[in-house]
């Protein structure tokens, strides 16, 4: 004992002092006791953390012996994963004890799943996990509190607003919305008890979650007149998404706005009416249809007039535009890649025409050949009647003839 009356405790090493530094820490902090257990793997030493409480400790040896006359002679409805449900099924079968499971392992054999045989095996032979696993994957947000043992229902109310207010932060800090609120509480026996409220829509209004959790509240404070002392509250709110992939999702595929200018108010008008149907999807195919062989035919003929008339000069130094040789033509080209890339693309479906002419004159006459292709190229670039009615000025007056279109270029 020091002077200042401030008493100096020294724990040792070993697991069972280690574990009363721990409870002993827990108390200075937070003026709580707590129960803990000690044993060779996490499930017995859940079982052990109930033997001793409030405010004790139990450790089991790792002996084979110790540990089977430990857990066999424990209720089932002590062991971690068997319910309600569970425990009526092996009820039913006269199966009461962790025993009764290893003596009557011929008949679960034959009537659990696979699954359900081993965990029951596992837990009758006291096997359990001692690696403590961590999902990645968020799946609920909460908070809980412990506290001195009250009835207050003020009190109680207070507590479970400030639960909600810290766990909707948490939400909005996150960009997360929920749909499912869990209330739990602890009496002063520790019987836990937990109530849950499904939504009717994802939320993170602090509003709706607060009276949806006090609602939980009051309904088991009212229901049950005999409900003991609350220690402990917790609120915690699950089936989570984010908030960004509440968008709906036709708004992922709606057209952007486009804004037009005076320079471009001719073709503003052929991208007026996007709402109507057939006619205008019919009419847009024929302009577009119609736009290619008119943009072909003023590329080709340019590139009979200009190319072979002219030499293109232009400053290495000065100039962002890259020259090349198109595969196709055989032309100097100068742009940027989108143009040159443009330019090989029409002189490939030139080629290709050019090819499939070629192989129908080795079948027709020349004549034959020549008046099919003036009707089918006139038949393309003449207007339907619909169209025509369009305001449009941006149709090209072709200067050469329809030879010059498909005549190879020497």
């Amino acid at each position: 004992m020091k002077e200042n009356s401030i008493q100096t405790i020294i724990f040792g090493i070993t697991a069972e002092e280690t574990v009363q530094e721990i409870r002993h820490r827990i108390y200075l902090t937070t003026r709580l006791t707590a129960s803990a257990g000690i044993a060779c793997n996490m499930r017995l030493a859940k079982l052990c953390s109930d033997i001793n409480k409030p405010n004790g400790q139990y450790q089991l040896e790792s002996n084979v012996n110790i540990i089977l006359n430990f857990i066999r002679n424990l209720p089932i409805r002590k062991i971690k994963g068997i319910g309600k449900v569970t425990a009526l099924h092996l009820e039913s079968l006269q199966i009461q004890t962790v025993n009764d499971i290893y003596f009557k392992r011929g008949i679960l054999k034959l009537i659990e799943y696979p699954s359900t045989f081993d965990f029951l095996m596992r837990v009758c032979n006291g096997y359990g996990s001692t690696i403590i696993e961590h999902d990645d994957l968020q799946k609920s947000i909460g908070h809980e509190t412990t506290f001195n043992g009250t009835n207050d229902s003020l009190q109680l109310i207070t507590l479970c607003r400030d639960l909600v207010k810290k766990t909707v932060d948490e939400l909005i800090s996150d960009r997360i919305l929920c749909k499912r609120i869990t209330l739990k509480i602890k009496t002063v026996n520790f019987e836990i008890l937990t109530r849950s409220k499904t939504l009717s829509s994802y939320t993170d209004s602090l509003n709706i979650i607060t009276d949806k959790a006090i609602d939980l509240l009051k309904h088991e404070l009212d229901q049950d007149l005999e409900l003991p002392a609350l220690r402990l509250m917790g609120v915690r709110v699950s089936d989570l998404k984010m908030k960004s992939s509440d968008l709906p999702i036709l708004q992922f595929f709606s057209k952007k706005p486009t804004t037009t200018t005076t320079t471009n108010e001719n073709t503003h008008d052929m991208i007026e009416d996007i709402d109507n149907d057939d006619e205008v999807e019919e009419e847009e195919e024929e302009e577009e249809e119609e736009n290619e062989n008119t943009e072909f035919l003023l590329i080709e003929n340019q590139h009979n007039e200009d190319y072979d008339s002219k030499s293109i000069h232009f400053d290495d130094e000065n100039s962002n535009t890259n020259t090349t040789t198109c595969p196709v033509c055989q032309k100097m080209l100068l742009g940027d890649n989108d143009k040159i890339n443009k330019h090989i693309d029409l002189c490939l479906n030139g080629e290709i025409i050019r090819t499939t002419i070629k192989e129908q004159d080795q079948q027709t006459s020349p004549q034959t050949n020549y008046n099919k292709r003036i009707n089918s190229t006139q038949s393309k670039l003449t207007p339907s009647t619909k169209r025509q009615k369009r305001k449009s000025n941006t149709t090209p007056q072709r200067t050469n003839g329809i030879d010059n279109y498909f005549s190879k270029q020497i």
